[in-house]
């Protein structure tokens, strides 16, 4: 062999030991396998508030409302107002409340008054209190609009229907469902005042001193005839009547305009 070939073979091997030797350093590495990730820890759980309520004193006041309405059997617009603030009262449990009213004074419902009340939560009582009020019950009754004279028919446009404070009013008003048509004026009534009962009567029917035609009724058979009549009667009223003919005086029962019935 020729030392130019020998050279030749002895750089082909180096560089044949050379490539290898890169080419394994080169050689790409296998990527390395992710860490497990840990598990969350489990959180804690919230702490669970206590339920509260409030009886604040718009609570107390709608229920101490209630129970007058209630316990007095009336209807209306009732008003109840504190004399006094109330302290809010706090109910740790959460619980459903309830309020108990004492006895209310005996007679008409006065514009103040000290109420007694005891207020209990699932069962159990919470305490009893007292309070002084002012109360107001308003109600639509009908009001004079023009002064009314005695003995004139009432007219209803002379009248006009508005709420009324009732308990300040002394007088047992006249409410607004009532057909001021059947009645006629008892005593002067000024103008914008509330009418009282007091006020009007039924419209007569039969007036005194009128002939009416009387009815009398036995059975199936009836009579027909003419009396004086002896005083005012309204609708169903009992009046004195006195017999044209014999001068004898009975009694009748008011049936309609001028005319009176009896009845055996």
């Amino acid at each position: 062999m020729r030392p130019s070939t020998s050279i030749l073979v002895v750089l082909a091997f180096a560089a044949q030991a050379h490539a290898a030797e890169l080419g394994s350093i080169l050689s790409p590495v296998a990527p390395a396998a992710p860490a497990p990730l840990a598990a969350p820890a489990p959180l804690a759980p919230a702490p669970v508030a206590a339920l509260t309520k409030t009886v604040d004193e718009r609570d107390l006041v709608a229920a101490l409302r209630d129970e007058i309405l209630a316990q007095l059997g009336i209807d209306g617009d009732l008003r109840v107002a504190l004399v006094q603030p109330w302290t809010p009262l706090t109910l740790k449990n959460g619980g459903d409340w309830k309020l108990s009213l004492g006895p209310l004074p005996k007679g008409p419902l006065s514009n103040s008054a000290v109420l007694r009340f005891r207020i209990t939560s699932d069962g159990k009582p919470l305490g009893e209190w007292q309070s002084l009020v002012r109360l107001q019950l308003w109600k639509p009754v009908w009001v004079v609009t023009r002064r009314l004279a005695p003995g004139q028919p009432i007219d209803p446009a002379q009248c006009a229907v508005q709420p009324v404070d009732v308990i300040r009013e002394k007088q047992p008003l006249v409410p607004a469902d009532t057909d001021l048509s059947l009645y006629e004026v008892s005593q002067s009534v000024t103008q914008d005042r509330p009418l009282a009962w007091r006020d009007i009567t039924l419209r007569p029917l039969v007036r005194r001193g009128q002939i009416a035609d009387v009815i009398i009724s036995e059975g199936s058979m009836n009579i027909s005839m003419k009396a004086i009549a002896l005083e005012n009667a309204g609708p169903g009223e009992t009046v004195h009547m006195r017999n044209l003919d014999s001068r004898r005086d009975f009694t009748a029962r008011v049936v309609r305009l001028n005319t009176v019935q009896v009845q055996f």
